[in-house]
């Protein structure tokens, strides 16, 4: 399964097409909608609608990245799926905000004291309970 950013940097990359991502069948039904089948499976049928940027397969709604049907639908009426990718996922943003150096920080050891005390977690509070309830023996059974 190949991770978020990568299928981003797999769209950003390379030319695609329908083929390369999966196997499937795009049908039109009117303006932006489409019924999407897959050839492996067949009873799975998805609908898109790319104005909406809805897919009945609920993967674009979940990570915000076209999902192999709308690329397929995408594809059939010649439009990049490039533009319906947020910014923040595509290379060109990976590349900006790693361009500049992380520089490395020493150990604990040798970082610098302060005058200060040193910043502990609060404590933990301990809510009070339900009083447990005392058994009291079945009649005519002694306890002990």
């Amino acid at each position: 399964m190949i991770s978020r950013l990568g299928f981003c940097l797999f769209l950003t990359q390379s030319t695609y097409s329908c083929t390369n991502i999966c196997n499937d069948i795009c049908s039109w039904s009117g303006e932006k909608l489409f019924e999407v089948r897959h050839i492996s499976m067949v009873g799975d049928k998805y609908t898109i609608n790319v104005d909406a940027q809805h897919c009945s397969c609920r993967k674009w709604l979940l990570t915000i990245i076209p999902c192999c049907h709308v690329i397929a639908a995408m594809n059939f009426i010649n439009v990049n799926a490039e533009d319906f990718i947020p910014i923040w996922f595509r290379r060109s943003t990976y590349e900006e905000i790693y361009q500049s150096i992380i520089f490395p920080v020493n150990h604990e050891v040798l970082w610098e004291r302060t005058p200060y005390p040193d910043v502990h977690p609060p404590h933990k509070r301990i809510l009070p309970r339900r009083p447990k309830k005392k058994k009291v023996g079945r009649v005519g059974v002694e306890k002990g």
